[in-house]
């Protein structure tokens, strides 16, 4: 038992370590956004960012660090192909240890990312924009794993059902009870934000555009609400209170991104503070849904089992998969394109408004496009074993 424990200690060290690195980048993409500026003329292939467009010098930083981020992930991703045998010497040391040398070499990609041809970054810049959208999709897929999971744990607890034998007495009150409050919480929460949206970004009649997102993503909601009650349903209001707070969070985030309009408030220090903590919880939430999909490769294979983390599998029983390595590397990969997605607003260098955060109408799109997909997902899962019982639509 004591090595077992220890082993998992191990496990969460070098996930640690990997999850503080992408962590300090994401810090350092924000802090260098605006105040490279000053010495960017030191670097041969950023000179002139200045003249280029008056935020091209925040567009260069962004995209060289997470070019050099992409970089480190894409290497370790190739070099560990196909290690299956978690005691062998790639897993070992490649994957898991020789953080004295990957450290430096992570830093060294970094670096080199500042010396390559303005026109290399550009056509980085729209790989990364395909990448970024991969992530997207990876990280809706574990939300869905994850809240089907949790819903199966703690409603198993709750009536007694569950795979390790469930519970008795008071501690069953108590996980029916967290579900209920869960689902008051996410149901209440959101309405209160629909209200606040519509007051928001939708003050009059004429804001059409605003008016239907949010309109659709409460009616969509409704739908998905309305089939989970069914008896044969595997979800319940707990999975689709948490997806309609989700996509609500992403309707409110992506007219939030609207440049300044009829439709959208005056930029003022209370919206700059919203901005700001909102983007914090954005760097937070992208470092941890990293992680977290980087270690859940089995919520691809949609074969029954599992959950969103691969249930309580040890780290050494996770990386026998041929591809496990490759796959958390291959995640890391497209979160650092996401991150510079997300610190430009997924715009191009003349198009950058140093001044904001994830902002201008690019970015809204995505976001939309982003809420109605995992809705329609969330939705999805939900009538497919019931269109094909024959089936298993496990996640």
């Amino acid at each position: 038992m004591g090595c077992a424990e220890c082993c998992e200690r191990v496990d969460r060290a070098w996930r640690g370590l990997y999850l503080l690195g992408f962590f300090l980048t994401l810090l350092a993409s924000w802090l260098m956004r605006d105040k490279l500026e000053a010495g960017a003329g030191i670097m041969p292939a950023m000179k002139g960012c200045r003249k280029e467009g008056h935020a091209g010098c925040d567009y260069e930083v962004v995209t060289r660090i997470s070019l050099g981020s992409v970089f480190f992930f894409t290497t370790l991703g190739l070099a560990m192909l196909g290690a299956r045998d978690p005691q062998g010497f790639r897993q070992r040391v490649i994957h898991r240890g020789a953080w004295w040398l990957k450290i430096p070499f992570w830093g060294a990609c970094v670096v080199c990312a500042f010396l390559i041809p303005p026109s290399f970054a550009s056509v980085y810049f729209e790989v990364a924009r395909i990448g970024a959208g991969l992530f997207l999709l990876i990280q809706l897929v574990i939300l869905l794993a994850s809240l089907y999971d949790i819903n199966d744990r703690w409603l198993g607890k709750a009536t007694g059902y569950g795979t390790d034998g469930g519970g008795g007495g008071d501690k069953d009150g108590a996980y029916r009870l967290l579900l209920i409050a869960s689902s008051v919480v996410f149901y209440f929460g959101s309405f209160i934000a629909v209200g606040f949206m519509y007051a928001r970004w939708a003050p009059v009649p004429d804001c059409a555009f605003n008016i239907t997102v949010i309109t659709f993503t409460i009616l969509l909601a409704a739908v998905y609400s309305a089939v989970s009650m069914r008896g044969n349903v595997r979800a319940g209001l707990f999975t689709s209170g948490a997806m309609t707070a989700y996509c609500t969070y992403l309707c409110m985030s992506a007219l939030a991104s609207e440049p300044e309009g009829r439709c959208t408030p005056e930029y003022t220090r209370a919206g700059e503070g919203l901005e700001i903590t909102g983007f914090i919880v954005a760097i937070v939430v992208l470092a941890v849904s990293a992680a977290r999909a980087g270690d859940s490769h089995e919520s691809f294979q949609f074969n029954g089992g599992g959950g969103g983390g691969g249930g309580d599998n040890s780290g050494g029983e996770r990386d026998q998969h041929p591809f496990a390595a490759s796959y958390f590397h291959l995640v890391f990969a497209t979160a650092s394109m996401y991150s510079a997605m997300l610190f430009v607003g997924w715009r191009r260098q003349a198009q950058v408004d140093a001044n904001k955060l994830d902002a201008g109408w690019e970015s809204t799109y995505v976001k939309i496009v982003c809420g109605f997909a995992s809705g329609l997902l969330y939705l999805w899962t939900l009538v497919a074993p019931l269109m094909f019982p024959n089936r298993d639509f496990a996640i």
